[in-house]
């Protein structure tokens, strides 16, 4: 599967650009697409719109069909729970967050900040017990960044990094969009266990 690391579609997640700039573009890949979003797909310019209307239509459907956004390509809704989720695969879990509408920085509400301290402490013992491999990160702004234009949320990496040494457990590394390029940077933190270095990887 691809998992889309948000701002799926430009500028404002309109349903009417969904097809030239998702739909047709992954016509020929042939496995599943999961997504979080970015702030592009969550902000709006009119009251008329509903934030993230798009995004939910063509990933958090209560059933896979097809969507007239998709025109004549055959690529089914997803059935994910929310905009931010986990997906549980074999050998990895995904947790997905939702970083907000801001161009700036981003940052998480109250109540997914408990959400992901709940799905770390839930992924601590499936590690603890073998069930998992590995634990990874998604979110569209960079926690960590060397970009000028788009630099770091610190905010962001605060909330992160609150829930990690709350639940005791920290992902194996950390990915993220927004700042269109790429970077690869090795942080080292301090856990109980000793230090450890988690890879950040902006793409």
């Amino acid at each position: 599967f691809f998992f889309h690391l948000g701002d799926v579609v430009y500028f404002y997640g309109e349903q009417e650009y969904y097809y030239g700039q998702f739909y047709k573009p992954y016509e020929e890949y042939p496995a599943p697409i999961f997504a979080i979003p970015g702030n592009h797909d969550g902000i709006t310019y009119e009251p008329s719109m509903r934030s993230l209307d798009g995004f939910i239509n063509a990933f958090c459907d209560d059933k896979p069909r097809h969507w007239s956004a998709a025109g004549g390509v055959q690529r089914s809704t997803m059935i994910q729970p929310g905009v931010y989720f986990t997906l549980d695969a074999p050998l990895v879990s995904i947790i997905g967050l939702y970083s907000n509408c801001s161009e700036s920085f981003g940052y998480l509400d109250d109540q997914q900040k408990l959400f992901l301290y709940k799905e770390l402490v839930r992924l601590k013992v499936l590690r603890e017990t073998g069930a998992i491999t590995a634990v990874l990160l998604a979110v569209h702004h960079s926690p960590l960044s060397f970009s000028k234009r788009k630099p770091a949320s610190q905010v962001l990496r605060d909330d992160i990094d609150n829930a990690c040494q709350q639940a005791e457990f920290w992902p194996d590394a950390v990915f993220s969009g927004h700042a269109h390029i790429y970077q690869r940077m090795t942080r080292t933190v301090t856990t109980s266990d000793g230090d450890r270095q988690i890879p950040y990887i902006v793409s």
